[in-house]
């Protein structure tokens, strides 16, 4: 919505779809997994802190709040600027096409989630970055307890970092605004190229 891809009634509509999709997903997974398991992973979700048993003692490890959030915005940052100068930047299109772009950013997707659970080494109970509020807001449905403590960093961190891109690609020359206000033609590469493949086959 803030680089002019998407309108606010379609943005609202796709937050919507995501966060009830994830709650409906995370209390379906609730249902058919052993309690135990559900409780010992928290059914995937995002925790800044968590509490294990040691020797006896009950402790509380993860991060505070503030690197949270902080590691939210980057990685986040990060995926969001990946997509859009890959995938969403009609000329690098031409250049990536529909089947390279996709496989880029997931594997920058990848890459953010291996590096930012690379933290819960160092600090135990936190699980890296959500890169998705919808992703952690479903498991803190259905589990509910020490899954809302801190969520709403996953939320704040990745709202910054659209903002950032707004500003990105809004304020920062050159103005890829326009480029995107042509965002059809991407559509219309994609059906170009299947309907080569398929003539090309028969």
């Amino acid at each position: 919505m803030l680089t002019g891809f998407s309108s606010p009634a379609r943005t609202l509509l796709y937050v919507i779809g995501q966060i009830a999709g994830s709650a409906v997903g995370a209390l379906a997974l609730k249902i058919v997994v052993a309690e135990s398991v559900a409780e010992k992973y928290g059914l995937g979700g995002c925790y800044l802190k968590n509490t294990i048993y040691a020797d006896g003692v009950v402790q509380e490890v993860g991060i505070e709040p503030g690197p949270g959030l902080l590691a939210e915005f980057v990685f986040t940052l990060v995926v969001l600027f990946i997509a859009f100068s890959i995938a969403l930047d009609p000329k690098q299109f031409q250049v990536t096409g529909p089947i390279l772009a996709p496989f880029m950013i997931g594997a920058v997707v990848a890459l953010m989630s291996f590096m930012s659970g690379g933290l819960m080494a160092v600090n135990g109970g936190y699980t890296g970055a959500g890169l998705n509020p919808a992703r952690c807001f479903g498991p803190a449905v259905a589990m509910g307890g020490s899954l809302w403590d801190g969520h709403w960093v996953f939320w704040a961190g990745p709202f910054l970092s659209a903002l950032a891109i707004g500003v990105i690609y809004h304020a920062i020359p050159p103005h890829h605004v326009e480029l995107y206000r042509s965002r059809a033609d991407i559509f219309t590469q994609i059906g170009n190229m299947i309907k080569g493949k398929s003539t090309a086959s028969e």
